[in-house]
């Protein structure tokens, strides 16, 4: 016998979970399409160079790469986005632009599997992208895009923090530091939020960093407060050197607050560096701050250079991604998910041989009209299927036997309050209808 087992960081998901996640991903999908965004799908599979070179050399550490030809051909995809500007530098003379997809897909990574708060090796990502327009229009509305999906989730308090990458370079000239790279100490201070300053502090040391110099970046990172605030303390010590990068914020914060997004919700915060190489621009996380172990239930930014990897052109660009697992972890541990069980609202039992027929032309009506009833697998009776329904998790138990045949009616029983009318097949349709929503 072979035992039956999962591989760490992978899971099966039971039919209860199933409909959660498919209501989740339907709503995330009603929001992407209410901003014009249009659905993409590309292969699981892609050649390992399409995908190497793109997420720095932690994030490649993490790639699964494919048996086929010793695994230097074929890999599963990281994410969706270097995908997407494979597919866009194959297709770019026939795509209008800007191209606004969405895609919803799985995607695979290596890394230490932390399941209890939805970290997995395999996961869904819902992307939405904005590809051949400049900033920061598009990256305002992202976030516009974010605060209304978590809202309409039902998450009510949740930060979307928001920084430049260019801002980086200022911040280490000021600091005096010349080495080691860029992205090295971007991929330390990205790490802020979980490691916390001492910790970080302990890092940049071993990057080489001297205390006064890390004191100097610090002096930076510790600036809070409003975004027109932090932009006035950034351009009093940078000067120069940062006013058009300052110019673009305020112009993207204006853009924000005009979307309609409160500015509650939204934090500048210097520190937020987002540690994949392709960034180049302004980038943004969502975070709860009742549940900061979970991690950002969304996360993106622009990415000006890395369709043009593809191409001999730059082409501006700029995304975002939602994290169903994420969102699904944090919303069982908050209880805001929603209760049902059932795709379906009804249950109709099926007890009596005799009238099997008139309770599937009752079934099919039903359905036909739009209203979902799932119907009993087998005939046995009256107990038998309230046990079913209630052990399903449904409220309402439709029942049609020789007496409701008769009188041309459906017996509609309530399993929470035990009561129970009758109603004819118009009426029932009707009343299925408004259940329903």
């Amino acid at each position: 016998m072979i035992k039956p087992r999962l591989f760490r960081g992978f899971r099966d998901y039971p039919p209860e979970e199933m409909l959660f996640r498919e209501r989740l991903i339907e709503r995330v999908r009603q929001v992407f399409r209410r901003y014009g965004f249009v659905p993409l799908e590309t292969p699981a599979i892609e050649y390992v160079d399409v995908l190497l070179g793109k997420y720095g050399s932690d994030g490649e550490k993490l790639i699964y790469r494919l048996a086929y030809k010793d695994g230097n051909t074929l890999a599963l995809r990281y994410d969706l986005t270097v995908p997407l500007a494979r597919f866009y530098a194959m297709n770019y003379t026939r795509l209008p632009l800007p191209f606004r997809r969405y895609q919803v897909e799985k995607v695979w990574r290596a890394e230490h599997a932390q399941m209890t708060r939805g970290r997995f090796r395999e996961f869904y990502q819902c992307d939405v992208d904005v590809v051949g327009a400049p900033p920061p229009i598009p990256d305002a509305e992202l976030i516009s895009l974010i605060s209304d999906a978590l809202s309409d989730i039902g998450f009510n308090r949740f930060i979307i923090k928001v920084s430049h990458r260019k801002f980086l370079p200022e911040f280490l000239r000021y600091a005096g530091i010349e080495a080691p790279s860029e992205l090295d100490v971007a991929r330390v201070i990205d790490k802020l939020d979980k490691l916390g300053k001492e910790r970080v502090i302990l890092e940049l040391e071993k990057l080489g960093l001297s205390a006064r110099q890390i004191g100097k970046l610090f002096d930076i990172l510790d600036i809070s407060g409003e975004p027109d605030e932090v932009i006035e303390r950034l351009l009093s010590l940078l000067g120069e050197d940062v006013s058009d990068i300052c110019g673009e914020m305020r112009r993207f914060f204006g853009m924000v607050f005009s979307f309609g997004v409160p500015k509650g919700r939204l934090v500048f915060d210097l520190s937020l560096m987002r540690g994949l190489d392709y960034y180049t621009g302004i980038v943004f996380e969502a975070y709860l701050p009742d549940l900061p172990d979970v991690g950002s239930l969304a996360a993106g930014g622009r990415y000006d250079n890395l369709v043009g990897l593809f191409m001999n052109r730059s082409v501006p660009a700029t995304g975002t991604t939602i994290g169903i697992d994420r969102i699904l972890t944090a919303g069982r541990r908050l209880g805001i998910m929603l209760k049902d069980k059932n795709v379906a609202k009804v249950f109709f039992a099926l007890f009596d041989k005799e009238f099997v027929d008139y309770v599937l032309s009752i079934v099919s009506r039903l359905r036909r009209e739009g209203v979902p009833v799932e119907l009993g697998g087998k005939l046995c009776s009256i107990k038998e299927n309230i046990q079913t329904a209630e052990k399903k998790g449904y409220r309402y138990l439709l029942i049609a036997g020789g007496d409701e045949k008769r009188k041309g009616v459906v017996a509609v029983r309530d399993l929470k309050t035990r009561e129970q009318k009758a109603l004819t097949v118009s009426e029932l349709v009707k009343w299925g209808k408004e259940i329903c929503g």
